[in-house]
């Protein structure tokens, strides 16, 4: 008996592949590595550090940059003004 579900996992590793439905047409994402997961992660702990550090009051104001540089210029313009 072959377990081709098993095989998946070791030819692509332990991520399934997932399917996106748009309006009715589905599509395969890709397989993410741990190396492609790797600098999203960091770039997700980076901003989080960064919300964390802002008054809470002051948080709506930045919460919709998403990129880290963005996020810090922001700050820094917002607090050390020229």
């Amino acid at each position: 008996m072959i377990d081709y579900a098993l095989w998946e996992v070791i030819d692509n590793g332990a991520t399934l592949p997932k399917t996106q439905v748009v309006e009715g047409v589905t599509t395969m994402m890709p397989i993410t590595s741990v190396e492609d997961k790797a600098p999203r992660r960091l770039d997700v702990k980076a901003r989080s550090t960064l919300m964390m550090g802002i008054p809470n009051e002051h948080q709506l104001k930045f919460n919709s940059i998403k990129d880290v540089k963005l996020l810090l210029e922001a700050i820094e313009k917002r607090i050390f003004p020229e």
